[in-house]
């Protein structure tokens, strides 16, 4: 799998050079053959766009500029950081999102889950938390012979040091049931892919048997560590 990391510059509010800079560096993956564009977080908005976040006109026009984006996707996948109106009659207006483009199709969101507060971050005064974590299919961008939804897996997993410094800067605990429960909801999407035991280690080639059972016992592993830290028993079989 090829990837391009489309590291671009953007400037606060401006929807338009903002987005030129985004379908610039998907033309560039598409010259360099790569089978994914990955954007940084907001990027058609700007990330340190702070209250301005918070205008109702910039809430309304948030997923105007992907049209333009998606048109641009030709025969290729883009993840483009960018807002969303949340459609929700309490909490922020907006959720911070990665929208999943491929191939001149919108695929659907992932919003941000975890949202910072210390530091420069304030995330939770502008974005209301996602709920869901989603596994988007893209057969043609596969992760080598394993699969892309093991590998979202495991880097979901990996985040729970991350998560913990979190909690420790901010005393805010629910973080810490929100990364176990968004990771058990992971995992359960990706049990549903593969209904048995059998069907997950059902490969000839030692070598990726060895790297499935690795991957599912280190998110195991992982979940068992946030769940211990927040006092709450495991059982060993279920």
């Amino acid at each position: 799998m090829r990837v391009t990391i489309g590291q671009i510059n953007t400037i606060n509010g401006d929807f338009e050079s903002n987005t030129n800079a985004v379908i610039r560096a998907i033309k560039q993956g598409r010259q360099e053959k790569s089978d994914l564009v990955v954007l940084p977080e907001t990027c058609i908005q700007g990330y340190t766009s702070l209250d301005w976040f918070l205008d109702r006109d910039v809430q309304r026009c948030a997923l105007a500029p992907l049209e333009k984006i998606v048109e641009a996707t030709k025969g290729i996948t883009a993840i483009v950081g960018t807002v969303r109106p949340s459609n929700e009659a309490t909490g922020r207006r907006l959720f911070n999102a990665a929208a999943v483009i491929r191939d001149q199709k919108l695929l659907g969101f992932a919003d941000k889950t975890l949202l910072p507060e210390y530091d420069v971050f304030d995330d939770p005064r502008y974005f209301q938390p996602g709920l869901e974590r989603h596994i988007f299919p893209l057969p043609e961008t596969r992760l080598g012979d394993n699969g892309h939804e093991l590998w979202a897996l495991v880097l979901e997993a990996a985040r729970l040091d991350e998560v913990v410094e979190q909690v420790i800067a901010t005393l805010e605990f629910s973080v810490l049931a929100k990364y176990a429960f968004g990771l058990a909801q992971s995992f359960n999407a990706f049990y549903n892919l593969h209904p048995s035991r059998s069907s997950i280690f059902n490969e000839e080639r030692d070598n990726v048997r060895r790297w499935r059972a690795a991957a599912v016992i280190y998110v195991r592993d992982q979940l068992t560590r946030a769940l211990d830290l927040m006092g709450v028993g495991v059982p060993q079989r279920m």
